[in-house]
Parts: structure tokens; C-alpha cells; sequence
């Protein structure tokens, strides 16, 4: 399956998040930040996640390194500041 931006995903909380953007990095891994769906429409609750995809699964990862996490937001908030 082909993730792409506004695509509607499930996570492990059954709960429904729309992917607001990406960000693949040189060494493979690719990362999304989501919103929480509540209907049709996105919330202000968001989540950075990792996607893993290789030969023998996909699957959604939260991320627990905190350094990690919080370059992430910088690099998303940045590109949500380019699209304003």
C-alpha cells in the first residue's frame, strides 16, 4: 500500500488520522505527521509517527527517543511554515 499526503489511516488506538506531512530521510525512514480525524474534518491533536515498510511488513511506529521527536517537530514545523 502507497501512503500519500490527506490519506486516511487507522493506528493501533482505533482511532482515524489524516497524514498532514511527510518527511523521508536519506537513510530510509520515513516519518508522518498526522491529525486526528473527528468525522470528516481533521483536529488540532496531532502525532508524530515513523512508517516502516519493507519486504515482509508495513506497519505505523510511535517514536520514543525524545531527541528524535523533537528534531521532527522542528523539520514539520518548518514545512507547515513554508505552505502559509
Amino acid at each position: 500500500m502507497e501512503l500519500e499526503l490527506y490519506d486516511i489511516i487507522t493506528l493501533s488506538n482505533n482511532k482515524e488520522y489524516t497524514i498532514l506531512r511527510m518527511i523521508e530521510e536519506e537513510d530510509g525512514n520515513t516519518y508522518f505527521l498526522l491529525a486526528l480525524m473527528n468525522g470528516d474534518e481533521p483536529t488540532d491533536t496531532l502525532e508524530i509517527v515513523r512508517y516502516v515498510k519493507n519486504d515482509d511488513e508495513e506497519r505505523i511506529e510511535m517514536i520514543e527517543d525524545e531527541d528524535k521527536l523533537n528534531l521532527l517537530k522542528e523539520d514539520f514545523m518548518q514545512l507547515l511554515d513554508e505552505d502559509m
